[in-house]
């Protein structure tokens, strides 16, 4: 507990610095697009200007967003119970990268709106990494969009695994299958809405996985 209590304090102290600091950029270059739109079109190389600042104000935009889910990553040691939407979307927020790395897009669905997930923690997001980190390795190329859902009222994940871009075999089918049920990830026979799952290589998964908190689950 110590170690998580020292991480995420430390995470979460460094990201609302950062918060900080893009703010200042945020602002700075809000108040230079003000000055040149009244300087006219007299200055030197004007649009270019416009396009860097921006691009500066893209990227201030992206700069803070990450930072915000760094700094909700960074309490959630402490984190009795959790608005699941909300951790979901820090965790689509902060692992987008490790995404992109394989080909991966990862997203997030609406679902159902208001689950709680007790006790969250970091329990949660360590589950979340290993559904992640699974389809990773045996589904590379695929496309993952989680949501909040419930099953026989039970708070949890529903994970759609899109294969249309995925070189998925019968085989690769078969071990993902396997390795997402080991993380207590169970298939369903459609998006809850009445999309079929289509299990074949170019088709569309679904599985539905309890929350940690609900299941005994220990990262």
């Amino acid at each position: 507990m110590r170690e998580n209590a020292c991480v995420g304090c430390l995470t979460a102290s460094a990201s609302h610095e950062l918060q900080n600091a893009f703010a200042v950029i945020r602002e700075s270059a809000g108040l230079m697009q003000d000055l040149i739109a009244l300087g006219g079109e007299n200055i030197p190389r004007r649009e270019r200007v416009v396009e860097l600042l921006s691009l500066i104000q893209q990227q201030v935009a992206r700069g803070g967003e990450l930072a915000g889910g760094l700094n909700t990553l960074g309490h959630a040691w402490e984190e009795d119970d959790g608005d699941l939407a909300r951790i979901l979307e820090e965790f689509v927020i902060l692992a987008g990268r490790m995404g992109r790395m394989r080909s991966v897009t990862v997203g997030l669905a609406p679902g159902e709106s208001g689950l709680r997930a007790p006790s969250a923690g970091l329990a949660l997001r360590v589950l979340l990494f290993d559904l992640l980190q699974t389809c990773l390795e045996e589904a590379p190329g695929c496309a993952l969009t989680f949501a909040p859902a419930r099953r026989d009222g039970i708070p949890g994940i529903h994970l759609r695994v899109g294969l249309a871009r995925c070189d998925a075999t019968t085989d690769v089918l078969r071990r993902l299958d396997a390795q997402l049920a080991r993380l207590g990830a169970r298939k369903e026979p459609d998006n809850g809405h009445g999309t079929p799952a289509r299990d074949e290589p170019d088709g569309v998964l679904y599985y539905f996985t309890a929350c940690p908190s609900a299941t005994g689950h220990r990262a």
